[in-house]
């Protein structure tokens, strides 16, 4: 990740995902565009976008790709997901 701008919203991503500012992938969207950020964890935006609506298409890799990319630690990636699977069950 070399552009400045991706670095910046990494890190405001990143401080709002571990404080819980960040809800859904909606939100992280409106932050890093889909197509960008899966051009960084080595997905087509459409793919991304249809794995945000279904998470448990996620791979273990993918989930770990993100984490990577965004900068947090992979369990908190994964109870991200998991959260987002528990809204979309109604739970």
């Amino acid at each position: 990740m070399q552009d400045s701008t991706d670095e910046a919203r990494v890190a405001f991503i990143r401080r709002c995902l571990e404080c819980g500012c960040i809800r859904s992938f909606r939100d992280i969207f409106l932050l890093f565009p889909l197509p960008a950020l899966g051009k960084l964890i080595q997905l087509s935006a459409q793919c991304l976008a249809g794995k945000a609506v279904h998470p448990e298409e996620f791979t273990y890799n993918e989930i770990i790709r993100l984490a990577d990319v965004l900068q947090v630690e992979e369990e908190l990636m994964h109870r991200f997901i998991r959260h987002q699977l528990e809204d979309a069950a109604g739970g």
